[in-house]
């Protein structure tokens, strides 16, 4: 995966993606969630796309479990503040966490990112 990500850097996407590629086949054949969810991350981070894998990353469950936690304190009606002091983290960051999960939901507001979240089943009613 390294030797991926060290062609993308260098500029070179065909290498970066026979490597990145041969990682997530290892990853599958090794049943490996986070090391699949690692490979297909770096590829993203680099724009480099995989047959059959092309779709861009949209929808709950391109949620990481740290954008899952914003998106159930943003639910919970927490503004920034509030979530960069629960999760021991920088306003700045809980920001682009926020920015991130609008992305993935493709809404435009905090309220409607909360509706999906509580039709979804991603978190519990009040």
């Amino acid at each position: 995966m390294r030797l991926g990500e060290s062609h993308a850097l260098a500029g070179a996407p065909g290498p970066a993606r026979e490597a990145l590629a041969e990682a997530v086949a290892v990853a599958e054949e090794l049943g490996s969630p986070p090391l699949l969810e690692l490979a297909l991350r770096v590829a993203r981070t680099h724009r480099l796309a995989f047959a059959g894998r092309n779709a861009p990353a949209t929808g709950p469950e391109s949620l990481t479990v740290r954008e899952q936690e914003v998106l159930r304190l943003i639910a919970a009606g927490h503004t920034n503040r509030l979530i960069a002091r629960d999760l021991g983290i920088s306003e700045k960051t809980v920001s682009v966490h926020v920015s991130n999960v609008l992305r993935k939901l493709q809404v435009g507001s905090r309220t409607e990112a909360a509706g999906i979240a509580f039709r979804e089943g991603l978190v519990a009613d009040p």
